[in-house]
């Protein structure tokens, strides 16, 4: 009895291990209005706990991982450089993205916070699927509507299936050369 006991408890472990989510870290620059960039983080978190990814935010200086994702965020984006965007993520190089955030900041007071979490989510997306492409819809969509913006603001444009499939894959593929990295 004393076996089947502790097989059932070591089953248990197992099994929670396997539903426990993926860890990430995320390092972002520290900005004036670091109460919107909280509630950002908090936004783009809750984005990826859904796909089963727990994201860890550090400010840049502060404990960042050297295989971190490293987010600056630009106070003053030069008009003439990517307009119309709002950041921009370096997939193949697998680490930086750059946020427009001054273009961000002049939303409206309520919206700008879901939207910021949305545009990491998005930009997070291209580093970990270590691809420059675009869904047809949801968070990896290249441009969004004012539908989409309304989705956002209810918490509810989410990721494809497609999307999930290779963020995960990407997740493993970043593990992996974490692994290898440190035995070498």
């Amino acid at each position: 009895m004393r076996v089947s006991t502790a097989l059932a408890i070591a089953m248990l472990f197992v099994g929670a291990a396997e539903a426990a989510p993926t860890r990430l870290t995320v390092c972002i620059d520290a900005i004036p209005d670091s109460a919107m960039v909280t509630l950002s983080t908090l936004e783009a978190s809750a984005i990826y706990a859904a796909i089963g990814i727990r994201i860890q935010w550090r400010t840049t200086g502060s404990h960042c991982r050297a295989d971190a994702i490293w987010i600056s965020l630009l106070e003053h984006t030069p008009v003439e450089f990517r307009p119309g965007t709002m950041a921009y993520a370096l997939p193949y190089e697998g680490t930086h993205i750059q946020v427009f955030y001054d273009r961000i900041s002049v939303r409206p007071l309520g919206v700008r916070q879901h939207i910021l979490g949305y545009v990491l989510a998005h930009e997070i997306g291209h580093v970990l699927q270590r691809i420059a492409r675009h869904s047809a819809e949801g968070v990896m969509k290249a441009s969004w509507s004012d539908e989409d913006y309304k989705l956002m603001l209810r918490s509810r444009l989410k990721f494809t299936p497609t999307d999930i499939e290779l963020i995960h894959a990407g997740l493993e593929v970043r593990a992996a050369g974490t692994l290898l990295a440190k035995r070498n």
